[in-house]
């Protein structure tokens, strides 16, 4: 690398670090607007700043370690008891630039829920309705780098325990709750 390209890279990162900063001395409210599809920003009066427009009836979100991105999952669906199969897909939102910044897709698991990130790795840890499943999802890669069953039906939210070594995961319409060892 040359030194025109490595002070392009030191002035890039320098604008990164002073954009977060900003962020962190003016606190901003996220709210997920689910019926309008979209991730709003709000000043601790209320005042709207902006929204992004995110996957369609998205349900939770969770922010990254570095409080750069948010994560949505985009259920497709506005109320658990709607009939289809719903969305398939995270959308990823910049949070400095207020941007969507991309998607993560699910592919063949639908209607993702709830969502917690395991502060350790960065990883996500997604409950889908259909199938009944929880996804751990890298959010770098983009990639569902394991699935496991919840044995219940309609998984609904997922906390991660102390350590992300057990995920626990409500199960709506069979009224329990799933304790996975991840």
């Amino acid at each position: 690398m040359n030194r025109t390209h490595l002070c392009m890279v030191f002035m890039m990162l320098a604008g990164l670090a002073s954009s977060i900063r900003t962020l962190a001395q003016n606190p901003t409210y996220l709210i997920l607007q689910k019926a309008e599809s979209s991730l709003g920003f709000y000043t601790p009066s209320g005042q709207h700043l902006a929204s992004v427009p995110v996957g369609k009836h998205p349900h939770e979100f969770v922010v990254s370690n570095d409080g750069r991105f948010a994560y949505t999952t985009d259920n497709g669906s506005m109320l658990l008891e709607t009939p289809g199969e719903g969305g398939n897909t995270i959308s990823i939102v910049d949070l400095v630039s207020r941007k969507k910044a991309g998607e993560i897709l699910l592919g063949e698991f639908r209607r993702p829920h709830g969502i917690d990130l395991d502060r350790k790795t960065g990883r996500l840890a997604i409950s889908c309705e259909l199938p009944d499943r929880l996804l751990i999802v890298d959010p770098v890669t983009r990639n569902v780098v394991r699935d496991y069953d919840t044995l219940g039906k309609t998984s609904h939210m997922v906390t991660l325990g102390p350590g992300a070594e057990w995920a626990f995961v409500s199960n709506s319409s069979s009224d329990n709750v799933a304790a996975i060892h991840l």
